[in-house]
């Protein structure tokens, strides 16, 4: 919310999905829709544009993350952030399910291994996604 540049080397990297808080999953929404439009985004635009305010934790709150944002100077090191405690959940989840679905009695062990394969390979492929950038886009940011 405070250079709306930034969502350019964002905004292909995350999803709203890689939030653990409903919040932000909130506010990384209407402002992923926002940018769609070419629509400008700050607190007030981002608190427009969410239908439930209160749910996205208010006014107030979009405020603090304002406030509290150090620099979007680091806004790939903190997307990464996001994305790698987003892959940690999804592995733990993955892991869950290992054991729920081992544990049945009645589970045939090569079908639950390929299925766990094939998930673990699903989980791989997402986080190897090419992170080529448009040559023009990051003379812009130079």
């Amino acid at each position: 919310m405070l250079d709306n540049a930034a969502w350019d080397i964002v905004g292909d990297h995350l999803h709203k999905e890689d939030f653990f808080r409903h919040e932000h999953r909130l506010i990384f929404t209407a402002i992923s829709e926002l940018a769609a439009k070419d629509a400008p985004f700050d607190g007030v635009t981002v608190s427009e544009a969410i239908e439930d305010l209160p749910e996205a934790g208010g006014l107030a709150y979009l405020g603090q993350l304002a406030d509290n944002t150090p620099s979007v100077a680091n806004i790939e090191a903190y997307a990464q952030i996001v994305r790698d405690r987003a892959h940690l959940r999804q592995l733990m989840s993955l892991g869950h399910h290992c054991t729920r679905t081992a544990s049945n009695h009645q589970a045939n062990p090569c079908e639950v291994q390929e299925e766990i394969e094939q998930k673990l390979f699903a989980l791989g492929q997402d986080q190897h996604k090419s992170d080529f950038v448009d040559i023009n886009l990051s003379l812009i940011h130079i």
